[in-house]
């Protein structure tokens, strides 16, 4: 069975400020060029005045900077995405070399009647304790992400 790599928001959301950021660029820069050249230019195509390059500077000059903006706002995203992926990969590989099934299932005190359902339960949660112990300020909705759908399944294949 294929798994389905699942986007996450932050890539989304990146590519959707990159997109308006060039968007912005691209416009602004263009009215900011149309206007050099008109004031370069004796036809006067696009204004009729002084205000109304005061007009376009107006809106084209606050344009480019949200545009630059938007552009800036992408680049922290990706850094986020990038630092998440580290910090998954450094859980995974902590969790490689240093926790077993065994291990994790010493630390627990099971009853006879749990079922699978509560031992999934008091698992996930001892692991979740162990990785907060020993990598400090996790992200909590990322660490049950990672516990109930790799680092659970990592340690109990059946």
């Amino acid at each position: 069975m294929a798994e389905k790599k699942q986007k996450s928001p932050g890539s989304d959301k990146a590519k959707e400020h990159r997109y308006t950021g060039i968007i912005l660029l691209v416009l602004s820069s263009a009215m900011l060029i149309l206007m050099i050249v008109d004031l370069i230019v004796p036809a006067r195509l696009l204004t009729s005045g002084i205000l109304g390059y005061i007009i376009l500077s107006a809106v084209s000059i606050p344009l480019f900077i949200l545009g630059i903006y938007s552009l800036k706002i992408a680049n922290q995203y990706d850094l986020g995405k990038k630092a998440a992926a580290n910090i998954e990969k450094r859980l995974m590989d902590y969790v490689s070399e240093n926790l077993t099934a065994e291990k994790v299932d010493a630390m627990i005190i099971f009853e006879k009647d749990d079922g699978d359902e509560i031992r999934f339960f008091k698992r996930s949660a001892c692991i979740r304790a162990l990785l907060n112990r020993q990598f400090m300020n996790l992200d909590q909705q990322m660490l049950d992400t990672l516990v109930d759908e790799k680092i659970y399944d990592m340690l109990y294949e059946e």
